[in-house]
């Protein structure tokens, strides 16, 4: 199967999660299918944590997560560098774009990938343009949502507005999450709230 095929094969499976009540209306206008060029495979280090979602996954994400595990040969991103977070942070972070501006599939109004945390990682707090939707695929993270902390886990849908900060810590396991993003500068870089510590 070529990278495009199981990037569309993945792709489907996170439309099908989209179009629930509490994400269709970000979900609107989503393509049916994903039509695109298929893109050279690239690695990052929190990649080796693929083995170890299925069994973190609910039963609503595990179609999503099985399909991702099995094709580590997609095209991982970073958008932030060492000097932004540290290196350890960049060992335990990446993201494969599906549908936009780095996605074998153009899009200038939607935005859609799955991103991967190791354990203990914090991912401070952040604000963008486009609105967002988040649903964790497997694992839990602990949501920052303001002054609020909240533990969510496969299956629910986090929502953030336009420029709300916002931002997660994962705890003992990893964590996978499929986030879309709508309206705004897709390509973008959020605007980091909290200090790191590098």
């Amino acid at each position: 199967m070529t990278r495009l095929a199981t990037a569309a094969a993945c792709y489907a499976e996170a439309r099908r999660l989209l179009t629930g009540a509490d994400a269709a209306q970000v979900a609107e206008g989503l393509p049916e299918a994903l039509c695109g060029a298929d893109q050279p495979g690239r690695r990052v280090p929190v990649a080796r944590f693929l083995p170890d979602l299925p069994a973190l996954a609910a039963a609503r994400t595990r179609p999503l997560v099985e399909a991702f595990c099995a094709a580590p040969d997609l095209t991982w991103n970073q958008s932030y560098t060492a000097e932004d977070f540290g290196a350890a942070f960049l060992d335990n972070y990446g993201w494969v774009e599906f549908l936009g501006p780095y996605g074998p599939a153009p899009s200038d109004t939607h935005r859609l990938a799955i991103v991967l945390f190791g354990p203990g990682t914090h991912y401070p707090a952040h604000a963008h343009g486009p609105e967002e939707v988040y649903i964790p695929l497997a694992g839990a993270i602990d949501w920052h949502l303001g002054d609020t902390t909240r533990r969510m886990g496969p299956g629910e849908l986090l929502h953030h507005a336009p420029w709300q900060p916002h931002g997660f810590t994962t705890g003992a396991t990893p964590a996978a999450l499929l986030a879309l993003w709508r309206g705004g500068d897709l390509a973008a870089k959020s605007t980091i709230l909290e200090e790191a510590q590098p």
